[in-house]
């Protein structure tokens, strides 16, 4: 794993990390360097300080103090029992195993969360950044929120709108939105970033998904119009599709600063960036006669978009570099694609032969060609993380315990399986994945993680119980299930 501030890089090699760059940025850690030498499992940054999680679940950071390279003042509170951090662009949160949070960082951008810190001891569900401010989910239905104030940080404004009810939390790069029980929806922070709601307020009921870029929401109702709010050249203004998304959507797709809807029809509506797959009529005349029908499924990255047709031929448009050109495999993706996947900036298509077709970004799993051999048939699920793909093989595919595990792309997400493949050997039934690492279900009840899920490394546990198995991380945003898609 390779991470990055603004002016510095740490590499995590063999469980220890090399740092280089701007020494005042996270370039030297000489100063915690004993730390670093082994059991690192996982980096993250903010833009000037990373922090590292063991594989005992303490953390040590370095970098700029005040961006969240000094946790001195909570070091006692982050011994031994960090599941998950997330990090702001100055500070960052650690969610312990008992569902408390911790912080640290400038407190602007969410390090100090003494005003609502009685409230984080326990409890917490979820938690979500905006750039500049954290927002936690109880299991209680009630939100707290911290950091820059006009960045989401304050809600206080609310009031009691929070205090309960709130199912999810959505989030730009400048504001949240709160997707409530009784389907209305609770905006604030920044409104130039989806914080302010108003102009679509008298819409926002009956709601049953929102969806974000980093500037804009979207959100579909349950009688299956859209929605959308916030900067108008990130997905906020719809106002040039309004007549084709009143009904009839089914499915909201979301680059960095576009959306696309997927109507009842076949058709594809896209609004937002240009760059980003906003607007299909710059793309040509081919591709927009091509997804004005016939579309069973949209799928995307970071920039990019790519549709697949009911004739099984795929469609793509956006970023060249993350998936939105095929000029290399466009023969193998004219017919017979079944199923579409994608990490950040590559996509994976699986055919009707069970073979693999894979493009886009060669560092975040856009090149198969080191495992194509083993990628010609069989295919049962795939699974993505951020940077890397796993496909599960059946040798048999009237064995359903016959799996193998085929990965690609970046190591530290999971694109090598090496070490865990004798743990594997008995056969796969199932794969799952987080945005950083994978967890295989096999024949003898065992789960077998790789990748940088936190305190899981390679690790093998027994199942308890013959039930149905579900499988889920503490580390990372989601778990992806195999139903294709990010």
């Amino acid at each position: 794993q390779i991470c990055s501030t603004d002016f510095a890089f740490a590499a995590l090699v063999d469980g220890r990390v090399l740092t280089w760059g701007s020494s005042a940025a996270g370039g030297d850690s000489s100063s915690v360097m004993e730390q670093l030498q082994s059991d690192i499992v996982k980096l993250y940054a903010t833009t000037q300080a990373f922090a590292a999680c063991k594989a005992d679940g303490s953390i040590v950071a370095w970098g700029n103090g005040a961006a969240g390279g000094d946790a001195g003042t909570v070091r006692g509170s982050l011994c031994g029992s960090v599941h998950n951090v997330i990090s702001t662009m100055s500070a960052f949160a650690a969610v312990m195993e008992s569902g408390a949070v911790v912080c640290w960082g400038s407190p602007l951008a969410g390090g100090d969360c003494a005003s609502v810190s009685k409230s984080l001891c326990g409890g917490v569900r979820d938690i979500l950044c905006a750039g500049h401010a954290f927002a936690a989910l109880k299991f209680s239905g009630t939100v707290l929120t911290w950091g820059d104030p006009l960045l989401g940080g304050d809600s206080s404004a609310l009031g009691a709108e929070l205090q309960g009810e709130v199912q999810t939390i959505f989030a730009t790069s400048g504001a949240f939105a709160a997707l409530k029980t009784t389907g209305s929806v609770v905006t604030w922070g920044d409104a130039g970033r989806g914080g302010d709601s108003s102009s679509v307020a008298k819409s926002l009921h009956k709601i049953a998904m929102i969806f974000s870029t980093r500037y804009a929401f979207a959100a579909l109702t349950d009688h299956t119009s859209v929605v959308s709010w916030g900067a108008l050249k990130g997905g906020g203004d719809s106002r040039a599709v309004a007549e084709h998304l009143q009904s009839d959507v089914v499915r909201v797709t979301a680059t960095e600063a576009a959306f696309s809807a997927l109507k009842e029809t076949g058709r594809v509506i896209s609004w937002g960036s240009f760059a980003d797959g906003g607007n299909i009529d710059s793309v040509g005349v081919g591709v927009m006669t091509r997804l004005s029908q016939d579309i069973v499924e949209v799928c995307a990255t970071d920039f990019a978009f790519a549709a697949r047709k009911r004739d099984g031929s795929v469609v793509v448009w956006g970023a060249h570099d993350s998936g939105g050109e095929i000029s290399r495999v466009s023969n193998e993706l004219s017919a017979c694609v079944r199923q579409l996947f994608s990490t950040r900036r590559a996509f994976a298509a699986v055919k009707s032969t069970g073979s693999v077709i894979a493009w886009g970004h060669v560092d975040y799993g856009g090149d198969a060609s080191t495992v194509s051999a083993q990628l010609r048939g069989g295919i049962a699920n795939i699974a993505s993380s951020e940077a890397a793909f796993a496909a599960l093989i059946w040798r048999d595919p009237m064995d359903k315990s016959s799996g193998r595990i085929v990965t690609w792309g970046d190591a530290w997400c999971g694109g090598d399986s090496d070490a865990v493949q004798s743990q594997l050997a008995g056969g796969v039934v199932d794969i799952f994945s987080t945005i950083s690492g994978f967890a295989a279900v096999t024949a003898e009840r065992t789960v077998v993680s790789w990748g940088s899920v936190l305190g899981s490394e390679c690790k093998m546990r027994t199942l308890a119980s013959d039930d149905i198995v579900q499988v889920a991380f503490s580390a990372g945003a989601s778990v992806h299930s195999m139903t294709g898609g990010r």
